[in-house]
């Protein structure tokens, strides 16, 4: 869960979806990757994917704070 637990402790942080975001990380290939789903009020969970983001900027755009 974003900002709470495990791998995405230090993610999203004081975001509108910490504690909403449900997801796991992964690299492949020097590519980070995040797939899960995101909680919305009265809706059904979206599942989500995003690839493509090089070691190298995943380690700076955390740095600059996506948390």
């Amino acid at each position: 869960m974003a900002g709470v637990n495990d791998i995405l402790r230090n993610r999203f942080r004081d975001t509108s979806i910490q504690e909403r975001l449900f997801g796991k990380t992964g690299t492949a290939s020097g590519i980070v990757t995040l797939a899960g789903y995101l909680e919305l009020p009265d809706y059904q969970p979206p599942s989500l994917q995003h690839f493509g983001e090089s070691v190298r900027a995943a380690r700076a755009n955390h740095s600059t704070g996506d948390r």
